[in-house]
Order: structure tokens, then sequence, then C-alpha cells
């Protein structure tokens, strides 16, 4: 992950230095429309200690962002747009840890936090973001780079499974300890999980973008978008005004 993160810096860095416009781009720059949907994005473990004592992480949802869009159509693009990531359900930050007493069973401590379909977590925020052509082809398709951040804020309840050990003095004449496992089930603000009062987004994509009417570009990208990884994503631009 690593790695990946600093091949796509590199890319970013050797764009500011060598990056041309590829042809004259005569048209001045528009206001529009954007939207993107993310089917599916998945926390990196890596940054697990970015939650409350998570030993691993099973997390991962979808996002879409809309907002407004200013730029050429054969040239870049920045936006400010209006994000909301959706926890799957089912999803789990895991941080619980065992140990054993004697020669019983191991025993679970820590706290289990579940996202539950009866209470939604969505992490709603605005981001920044720009696109920036590497190449434009034949004035009808360009591949560039996606870079942006934002903030975002938590919102909703997770379900938190607590386990712990409670020790009692056994029967005479040894008073051998009795270990029992314990388990309550409560529910906690989501946001009170998080290492943050706030979250902390940003954005390094590898994208292909075509233009499919005047005005009208699609794009795909994926890479990097902090504090998760995403495989695809799918935006959908429209400039007010533009004509060939």
């Amino acid at each position: 992950m690593a790695r990946r993160i600093f091949c796509l810096l590199a890319i970013v860095l050797l764009q500011l230095v060598l990056v041309r416009e590829a042809g004259a781009q005569p048209s001045e720059d528009r206001w529009g429309i954007t939207g993107t949907f993310v089917p599916n994005w998945v926390a990196m473990s890596d940054l697990k200690i970015l939650w409350s004592e998570a030993q691993s992480l099973d997390y991962r949802g979808s996002e879409f962002r809309i907002g407004l869009l200013r730029g050429k159509e054969l040239g870049g693009d920045w936006s400010v747009t209006y994000t909301q990531r959706n926890v799957k359900d089912g999803s789990t930050i895991d941080g619980t840890s065992t140990s054993e007493f004697d020669a019983g069973p191991p025993l679970k401590f820590g706290s289990l936090y579940t996202v539950e379909p009866s209470s939604p977590v969505k992490i709603r925020g605005i981001e920044g973001q720009k696109f920036s052509p590497l190449v434009t082809i034949k004035n009808r398709a360009q591949i560039g780079l996606v870079f942006g951040g934002g903030i975002g804020w938590y919102h909703g309840l997770k379900t938190s499974q607590n386990y712990d050990v409670t020790f009692t003095n056994g029967p005479p004449p040894t008073f051998r300890p009795i270990v029992t496992q314990t388990e309550t089930v409560t529910q906690v603000e989501a946001k009170d999980i998080f290492a943050m009062s706030f979250v902390p987004m940003g954005r390094i994509e590898l994208a292909g973008a075509a233009m499919l009417a005047p005005g009208l570009k699609v794009r795909v990208s994926g890479g990097f978008s902090f504090p998760h990884t995403q495989v695809f994503s799918l935006s959908v631009n429209y400039l007010f005004g533009t004509r060939r």
C-alpha cells in the first residue's frame, strides 16, 4: 500500500514539473455541475490506529458526491462537492484480544464495534478536488489525475459488544479463583470511536475521461482516498453553455 501511494505522489510531482497543455485551449472556463458515485471503498488496515483500540478492520462502504464545477471542456476542472460516505451494514472494528487462564478456554477482552442495519453510519462533509489532464486524445478523451481534500463528520450509532472477565473466590479450602467471561451490549456514537472529532479526507487518483457530448464528460478513476482506498469511481460532469 505504501509503495502504491508513493508511486502516485511521484506521478503528481512529475506532472507539476513536466505537464503541458495538449493542444490549444481557446474555450473559456465555464460553470457546471458534477456528480460522483463510488460503489465500494475499503478502510486501509495500515490506518487502524485511527479507530479506538482497533486490532483489525472489516470496514467498507459506498460514497456519492454532488456539487459545483468550473473548468474547460478539453482542459482541467475544479469542484466543490457535498460528500457522503455510507458505511456498509455488518462492517466491524475489532478491538478485542484474548488471554488464557489455567487450562480453561481463552477469554476475551475489549470491544467489537458493528454497524447494524437499524442504525446507518455515515460520514458527511465538504470536499474540494481538481482534475488535471496529462494527455488529451483527439479532443475526445483524457488521461489525468484527480486530487483533492476536505473534511467530514461521523453520524450514527454502532453496536458495541464489550468483553471483560470477573474473578471471584472459589470454595474453601483452596479458595481458588473462579474466572467468568462477561459480555455487555451497548450503543455508542460512531464519532466517539474515531481518533479525531472530524474525519480528514484526501484523494489522489488516476483517471480517464471521455467527452460524450458538448459540455458532457464522463470520468472513471481509482486510487487512494484517505482514510480509505477505492478501486473504481464514476463521475459525470456537465459544463453549462458549451458549444462546438
